[in-house]
């Protein structure tokens, strides 16, 4: 008999994993909280190494105007959480402090880069007292996609507890913009 040949094995593709991911921002703030003190940007290492922000060039981006900051000054371990604030002395769980505002009425895009590279973008929905979405963050959803829900605590002892008592009170609370 012939020999067999064995059909040569194709690998299943890799899944490329960015270093960093947007998990949770907080376009605006409620219950008192003016968007430049209470608005923050949350990103998550989603891989399985560490990721040494010095190593590269680093940037959360506001796509309008192009308002970027650099994110420097600590490596993230697994699913370690990397926070940028407008104001970082306003919550006790910020790394850097944004040099932009987000827009409450009007779709924004935020995008990370690295080394000059753009390797991911949201945008957000709107988010004022009329659309419902005040006080929510906007995050990953089960489907894959971005959605507004209720923030979920960054640190045990963070100081959010404002957003988590009533993360959408009826008849809302006005803030600076939204």
């Amino acid at each position: 008999p012939a020999p067999i040949t064995p059909a040569p094995i194709t690998p299943a593709p890799v899944a490329m994993v960015d270093d960093l991911a947007f998990y949770q921002v907080l376009p605006n703030p409620m219950n008192g909280v003016a968007d430049f003190d209470g608005e923050y940007i949350a990103l998550i290492n989603p891989t399985d190494s560490n990721v040494d922000l010095d190593a590269f060039d680093y940037q959360l981006c506001r796509e309008d105007g192009f308002r970027c900051t650099a994110l420097t000054g600590k490596v993230l371990a697994p699913g370690d959480v990397f926070v940028a604030c407008k104001n970082a002395a306003f919550y006790d769980f910020c790394d850097v402090e944004a040099n932009f505002f987000m827009r409450d009425d009007d779709p924004d895009t935020l995008e990370l880069w690295k080394d000059m590279a753009e390797f991911d973008s949201t945008e957000l929905g709107i988010s004022t007292v009329a659309s419902g979405n005040a006080g929510l963050c906007w995050q990953l959803d089960g489907s894959g996609g971005y959605a507004f829900d209720s923030c979920v605590p960054l640190e045990e002892d963070a100081e959010i507890s404002i957003l988590e008592a009533l993360p959408n009170p009826p008849g809302g609370v006005a803030d600076s913009d939204g």
